[in-house]
Parts: C-alpha cells; structure tokens; sequence
C-alpha cells in the first residue's frame, strides 16, 4: 500500500459479503502499517462453506482518507468466484 505522504500510516479495509447481497461498509479491517507496505486483513468476515462471496478492498490512512473500493477480479456483482477468499 502506498500513499503520496511518506510518513503516513496506512490500514486495508476489506469487504466480504455472500452474491448477490449489496456492499454496505467494511466488514474487516487489518493494523495500520508503514507507507508501502503489504497489509493484510485477517478478520474479515464469518465465511461458510458452499457458499459463493464478492469482496472488495481499500485504504485508509491515519486521517481516515480513504481510496475508492476496489472489487477483486473485477466480478460482475452476480458473478460467482471460485472458492471463499482468505480473509
């Protein structure tokens, strides 16, 4: 993650929810780390098993500005991925 402020802070705001039910706001969220850094989120969401889920990420820095969402593999909304992401 990077951030055009070299001393900022930085966090992963993950959303994970089952197809064809909307986005409503971060489900997970990982620790704040260093500018340019890889970050993870590890508590994204409950998931269960034989069921088919759409998820997107974003920044945040210490202020709270946020990046725009970015939804993984570029899925159409009804789209199902094969296997559950790893929150």
């Amino acid at each position: 993650m990077t951030d055009p402020n070299p001393g900022d802070s930085l966090r992963l705001d993950v959303e994970v929810r089952v197809v064809g039910t909307a986005f409503t706001g971060p489900t997970g969220s990982g620790p704040f780390v260093r500018n340019d850094t890889v970050a993870t989120a590890s508590n994204a969401a409950p998931l269960s098993d034989n069921a088919a889920y759409h998820w997107r990420a974003r920044t945040v820095d210490k202020t709270g500005q946020t990046s725009a969402w970015v939804s993984f593999g570029d899925n159409g909304e009804s789209a199902t991925i094969s296997g559950s992401p790893s929150p």
